[in-house]
C-alpha cells in the first residue's frame, strides 16, 4: 500500500507505475497519514480488494498496525522487525493460519 504513496522513505517523490495511481494517491491525500484511516479507506477500494475487506476489522488493525510501524520506522526496519518476529515465533513452524 505505501507504494502507492509516490514518496519514498527519504521524502523522495516518484510515480507509480500503475492504472490506479492517481485514485490511491486520492486515497493517500484524505488519510492525512493517518494509518487506520489510510488501511480503512484502502481496504474499502473495490478495484483492488472488492469488498472482501472493507468490513473486516481484524485485517484492518493489522494492516494499519503495519502502515504504523512503516511509518515511524522505515519499510526496511519494519520489514526486519516483522520478519525476525515470524522468524523466532515459528521455530521451523508455518505461522500462516487457514
Amino acid at each position: 500500500m505505501m507504494w502507492q504513496s509516490g514518496v519514498d522513505d527519504e521524502n523522495q517523490s516518484y510515480q507509480a507505475d500503475d492504472p490506479l495511481a492517481e485514485q490511491t494517491k486520492r486515497i493517500f491525500k484524505s488519510a492525512r497519514g493517518r494509518p487506520d484511516t489510510l488501511a480503512q479507506e484502502m481496504l474499502a477500494f473495490e478495484p483492488v480488494f472488492g469488498s472482501d475487506f472493507a468490513d473486516d476489522k481484524e485485517i484492518r488493525s493489522q494492516i494499519a498496525g503495519f502502515l504504523r510501524e512503516i511509518q515511524d520506522r522505515g519499510v526496511l526496519d519494519a520489514a526486519h522487525l516483522h520478519f525476525a518476529e515470524l522468524t523466532s515465533s515459528s521455530r521451523g513452524q508455518s505461522v500462516m493460519k487457514p
